[in-house]
């Protein structure tokens, strides 16, 4: 009871994950799970991950082509319905729509590159609501994106105007005065003539993006920079495999991020805390939840309320907790609002009909109830065996995470460095298991089976587990005296598997970026990139490492000896790509690993001004910030002094 705390209780943030209703027509139509993180995502990406993506009618095509196979993966009877949300926004043939190239000027002058980015950072949120037909329902906020922008009138026609140190003006000032006679909210009216903050109206307009993007980041399918003064995100791992990710999937790979939640991540914020009060965080929130319904058999929003998200046992009187907890003078301890949320986060994708594979509960009015007993018991072994890995990891954390959350400081990639790559990276073992469990009623399970219905899903797993072996889990997953998660660790592939040697004769660097930018992101072997540099090393007969300029020893076979080295490693969300890369002496390279960070400091210096590329690098990220470079591969260099930060801000403006 010592932990029955105000505002020590399981929490992420007070959203829903989805919209539960858009309007088609006027008329109201009602969404499935996922539907609205799939469309928003993938909106995102292309709009904001891309510097040029939608400059192009191509590039809507390619959008068209992602919804139109998740909606092919759909249950027959939900087809329609998704065409009619997803496509709400004609973007296959444009009737009735605006394009990005009509919706904005590339023809201004700017001063800098940090105006221009925040200019098209405005242009590009307003635009994304407009794409996602959200927010902007009455005043001043319907003006801007019904009466303006869904009438046609461009980003410099509503009026925002640029300056060094002011980048926005204090009034709209509308050239097209005739869509004031649309307006019939006199209030709106009164805003419009009086002058108002453009750029306040503007972001309270777009406030649907900040407040799902903050709650994806906390889940891990975006990741925010903290160490720059400009607005920055990018998709995870996690967040990118959601773009290819089918029906199915989408629900395994949501089920995947609950399991690895902890109940407060330390990437959330708590007001009102008192810090001298013990607290406490539990890290299996979700098997902790679970557990309950296995032994009540149902459960409803008090009940999360006042004891499932407070860390007491679960024998404890309900009555007795909402007595204590009522006296808390803190409202959100008291409101039913943020519990009810945050119950239908981790238990709303087990409650789909449309989805059987994880049709594990059903709700009504708000009450949760087990429908499949069989199926929450064998969901709970994953839970259960999971927290021996999960536990071991993160608790050496907690401290730091306590004290971040308590004080709300030290939200930065050093502190949190650990957790940002634990909570946006795939666990195999639990994507294996996930997929064993869906097809847990199935009896002629096969690969090509798990192939055709996971395939996004089945390219992740076999890289770690190779087919052979993935067939004798398949057939030990009907065995019921074996321990199928035993089996699974065991069958892990944790060695790096061969680099396989490039074919291609690789003599100048234009040819290098060239192959490297082909191959970006292509799962074709792992580290492949490696092959071309060291094909390239070779080809010019280089002789000096990239980073101390001295000549590495001479092999029996004539050629020079070469570690490569990447400089934002993949576990920390590197890339593979060449531009990452360094052809190194075992002896820089077991200080990039191993040395002090003060030491390390000294080898990016050298690395920059001696490497065989001739390559900055900060040149070498502006490239791949053009192809696709996570923010978090910044913080990383940033943190580690790499680079400074008008060199990380100069990076991230390259692209907009």
């Amino acid at each position: 009871m010592k932990y029955l705390n105000p505002g020590n209780y399981f929490m992420t943030k007070s959203m829903s994950w989805d919209i539960k209703s858009s309007k088609l027509n006027n008329k109201k139509l009602v969404i499935e799970d996922y539907w609205h993180t799939k469309k928003f995502l993938t909106f995102y990406y292309f709009l904001f991950s891309q510097s040029e993506a939608l400059t192009t009618d191509e590039t809507y095509l390619r959008i068209a082509a992602i919804f139109d196979d998740y909606i092919n993966s759909l249950p027959s009877k939900l087809k329609k319905k998704a065409e009619d949300y997803f496509f709400l926004r004609d973007i296959k043939t444009f009737k009735n729509f605006i394009r990005w190239k009509h919706f904005v000027s590339n023809n201004i002058n700017f001063t800098s590159s940090k105006q221009e980015y925040n200019y098209y950072l405005l242009a590009k949120k307003l635009y994304f609501v407009y794409l996602m037909n959200i927010g902007g329902q009455s005043g001043i906020k319907k003006y801007i994106l019904k009466d303006l922008v869904e009438n046609g009138v461009t980003f410099e026609g509503i009026g925002i105007e640029f300056y060094n140190n002011d980048p926005f003006p204090n009034k709209i000032d509308i050239t097209d005065k005739s869509f004031e006679n649309n307006i019939n909210d006199d209030s709106t009216s009164n805003i419009i003539n009086n002058g108002t903050n453009l750029v306040a109206e503007i972001n309270d307009v777009t406030a649907p993006i900040r407040n799902f993007r903050r709650l994806y980041t906390i889940y891990g399918l975006f990741y925010e920079s903290k160490l720059v003064n400009i607005e920055a995100f990018s998709l995870t791992k996690i967040g990118k495999s959601l773009l290819r990710s089918n029906f199915l999937e989408t629900t395994l790979i949501m089920e995947h991020q609950k399991i690895k939640m902890i109940s407060q991540p330390p990437t959330i914020e708590i007001s009102q805390v008192n810090e001298t009060q013990p607290f406490f965080i539990e890290l299996n929130p979700y098997l902790k939840l679970l557990k309950y319904l296995d032994i009540n058999k149902s459960v409803n929003h008090e009940e999360y309320q006042y004891k499932l998200s407070r860390n007491v046992s679960l024998n404890e009187d309900l009555t007795r907790l909402k007595g204590i907890i009522t006296e808390f003078k803190r409202r959100r301890d008291k409101e039913p609002e943020d519990f009810t949320k945050e119950l239908s986060k981790y238990l709303g994708g087990l409650t789909n009909p449309s989805v059987p594979e994880f049709n594990i509960l059903e709700v009504d009015k708000k009450v949760y109830r087990v429908k499949n007993e069989e199926k929450l018991v064998e969901y709970l072994k994953i839970l259960k065996y999971y927290r021996r890995k999960k536990d071991p990891k993160l608790k050496k954390y907690i401290g730091r995470y306590k004290e971040i959350l308590l004080n709300n400081t030290l939200k930065n990639y050093y502190n949190l460095s650990v957790w940002y790559n634990y909570i946006s990276d795939f666990d195999i073992y639990i994507l294996t298991r996930l997929v064993l469990f869906a097809e847990l009623y199935t009896e002629k399970l096969s690969i090509s089976l798990i192939r055709s219905k996971y395939p996004l899903l089945y390219s992740l797993i076999k890289d770690h587990i190779s087919n052979e072996k993935l067939e004798k889990l398949i057939a030990l997953s009907f065995d019921k005296d074996v321990n199928l998660d035993q089996a699974i660790s065991e069958n892990f592939i944790s060695e790096e598997k061969d680099i396989k040697e490039t074919t291609i004769n690789i003599v100048f660097k234009n040819e290098l970026i060239k192959v490297s930018d082909e191959n970006f992101n292509q799962r074709t072997s792992p580290r492949a990139h490696i092959s071309y540099i060291k094909k390239y090393f070779i080809s010019n007969k280089f002789s000096k490492c990239d980073c101390c300029g001295q000549y590495s020893f001479i092999k029996e076979n004539g050629e020079r000896y070469f570690e490569f080295h990447h400089l934002v490693p993949i576990s920390e969300q590197g890339q593979d790509h060449i531009n990452n890369l360094f052809g190194i002496c075992a002896n820089c390279h077991r200080k990039f690993h191993y040395a002090r960070k003060s030491d390390r400091e000294i080898l990016y210096e050298k690395i920059d001004g001696n490497n065989n590329l001739g390559l900055t690098i900060e040149e070498r990220f502006q490239h791949l910030m053009k192809l696709e470079l996570g923010v978090m591969s910044l913080d990383f260099l940033l943190t580690e002094k790499a680079i400074t930060q008008d060199e990380h801000e100069n990076i991230l403006t390259s692209v907009i």
